[in-house]
């Protein structure tokens, strides 16, 4: 007997009523622990491109009601656990524009206003050509390497950072920040002295810098190879 099909919500365990943040949260978890299961990783990838674009969303969810499953999946919904403070806690969103952590019902940034949920073109994988996943950074001096798994991930020489570049004294305390928005990598210069370059090409400080896979990213002379895994 042919094993049933997984619908994406199964994929990304949420249920069918989940809400934009739930299924974000769901995608972030589970990309942290199939990073090295490619074929695990782009299902579910494609499960979240689908599911967190409104648009998509509702034409898979008609899809599944002719063909019959809609209901199935409703009544198949675990019970909602108690909400613990801790687990609460695992929910929060931090936003990647200031870092500050969000109560998971927020849309907007309590701290900086920035919009959390955001349905975009390019965040819905409408672009064509345009490679999604979990970001890499390899180090061209050293056998570091570091995973790019969260919104925001800060790198400078300061220990306080995310990432720590140390034996530079050209990159600055706090140097600059990779931000990942539905998948797509950004650079962004935080007022470094020396500057951030992609491809040799100097970012300007405060604005972001789109990422592509195989790009070279220098901070002061500590060099970068970037990769999308």
């Amino acid at each position: 007997m042919a094993e049933k099909r997984r619908t994406l919500y199964e994929i990304l365990n949420v249920p069918p009523d989940a809400t934009i943040e739930e299924i974000t949260e769901a995608y972030r978890r589970l990309v942290k622990e199939k990073v090295d299961d490619p074929q695990a990783f782009d299902t579910i990838t494609q499960a979240y491109m689908t599911l967190a674009n409104p648009e998509t969303r509702e034409r898979y969810d008609e899809e599944l009601r002719r063909l019959g499953e809609w209901d199935a999946i409703r009544d198949e919904r675990p019970a909602e656990p108690a909400v613990e403070e801790e687990g609460r806690e695992e929910r929060m969103v931090t936003c990647p524009s200031c870092g500050h952590r969000n109560e998971p019902e927020h849309k907007y940034c309590s701290e900086c206003g920035f919009l959390l949920v955001k349905f975009t073109e390019r965040a819905a994988g409408k672009q064509r050509g345009v490679k999604l996943g979990i970001g890499k950074l390899s180090s061209e001096t050293s056998a570091e390497t570091y995973s790019l798994t969260e919104p925001r991930t800060v790198l400078g020489r300061r220990l306080s950072n995310d990432i720590v570049i140390s034996g530079d004294k050209y990159v600055s305390g706090r140097h600059a920040a990779i931000y990942c928005d539905m998948g797509a990598f950004f650079i962004e210069d935080l007022g470094s002295t020396n500057g951030t370059f992609v491809n040799e090409k100097r970012v300007p400080p405060g604005e972001r810098v789109r990422l592509h896979d195989g790009d070279l990213v220098r901070l002061g002379r500590s060099r970068f190879k970037f990769e999308i895994v």
